[in-house]
């Protein structure tokens, strides 16, 4: 499976972040329990081998072992395979380690997994997180991994107003919620420590000089080594060569007392199309799009590509072609310049009530 740029831009971030809060977050010890993440290299009897950014696990499965797998109902290790991008929460046994709860991530969607925003109210096992895209609803089960600096053992419970969080999990368009895998609170000091934003304004060597700030512009030095990695849009095995003045820099590492940046990571990012989402039922199917008749913004057209991924309860690998006229469905997309809604997922819905659909 071929992780994509904003793939693995998402785990790297995550990965830095929540291994720096004051509870481990298995980063430097993947197999003594914890959140692992990683692509299913081998499946044998009942264990399973990960690779990870940092090293290759191999962990066993036993009859508690639970299964999160797309479009399948009560998943098991069979509907694991070589390949699958998972996320892991591992623990210890005598055997080695343990997985108790194992979940697929679909290629490419991590961008549609992970949140980052401020709790603005906790209910029981649920909150509200503030995001820059609007009001979330995340749910939390007794399958989340909680990290909140000085807690442990952290559940929803410790959670709080005005919290700033981390969240991992699964978007459910039907439900319009998002159901958290992982939560970690993510303290504003350790976020200035180990990231720096800006546009690249001079490259000095191995220097990378930034100008951050909006109101204020200051300038920040980041140091690169050889061990630095480098994400760039559409180019692998990126080097600091491949970066250009004036590109969007997302730098993670930690900034010592003397305000110098030293680098593990170092992205280019490109702004995202605003997503949207829309609601309504289908009046027209051609080859590459739809029609629909939206339930607030009137008829919309959607255009269907390649990526587009299709939800479809009960059908196995759906497509447009299970797609009618008369269907109720939800779309995840943006908008191009001539304002038609650019497709990235399409989830068929349960008829509304008083339907005959």
């Amino acid at each position: 499976m071929k992780l994509g740029y904003k793939l693995l831009l998402s785990i790297l971030t995550l990965t830095l972040f929540l291994g720096l809060t004051t509870t481990a977050w298995a980063a430097d010890s993947e197999a003594q329990g914890g959140l692992l993440r990683g692509v299913v290299t081998t499946i044998a009897g009942d264990s399973l081998t990960v690779q990870s950014n940092r090293a290759e696990v191999t962990l066993l499965t036993d009859d508690e072992t639970t299964f999160e797998v797309p479009g399948i109902k009560d998943a098991s290790l069979a509907d694991i395979a070589t390949g699958d991008f998972v996320v892991i929460r591992a623990a210890r046994s005598e055997a080695g380690p343990l997985a108790r709860h194992v979940s697929v991530i679909p290629d490419g969607s991590l961008k549609d997994r992970t949140m980052r925003g401020i709790i603005s109210a906790v209910d029981g096992a649920k909150f509200q997180l503030r995001t820059r895209r609007g009001q979330v609803t995340v749910n939390t089960n007794e399958n989340t991994v909680f990290r909140i600096p000085k807690v442990e053992e952290a559940t929803a419970a410790d959670l709080e107003e005005k919290m700033p969080v981390i969240v991992m999990g699964q978007y459910e368009q039907e439900e319009q919620v998002f159901n958290a895998s992982a939560v970690a609170v993510i303290p504003a000091k350790i976020v200035k420590r180990h990231m720096v934003r800006g546009k690249l304004s001079a490259i000095e060597g191995d220097t990378l000089v930034l100008t951050t700030g909006r109101e204020t512009e200051q300038e920040q030095r980041v140091q690169t080594t050889d061990e630095t990695t480098f994400r760039v849009p559409g180019i692998e095995n990126a080097t600091i060569d491949d970066l250009s003045e004036g590109d969007p820099i997302l730098a993670l590492g930690r900034k010592d007392e003397n305000g110098e940046f030293a680098a593990k990571s170092v992205a280019v990012i490109r702004r995202r199309p605003r997503r949207v989402i829309v609601r309504g039922e289908v009046t027209a199917v051609s080859d590459d799009s739809l029609r629909l008749k939206t339930d607030h913004q009137g008829e919309v057209q959607i255009i269907i590509t390649e990526n587009t991924r299709f939800r479809i309860p009960g059908v196995q690998d759906p497509g447009l072609d299970d797609i009618t006229v008369g269907d109720r469905v939800g779309v995840v997309g943006h908008k191009d310049d001539k304002g038609n809604l650019v497709a990235t997922g399409i989830g068929k819905l349960r008829p509304q009530q008083g339907s005959n659909n």
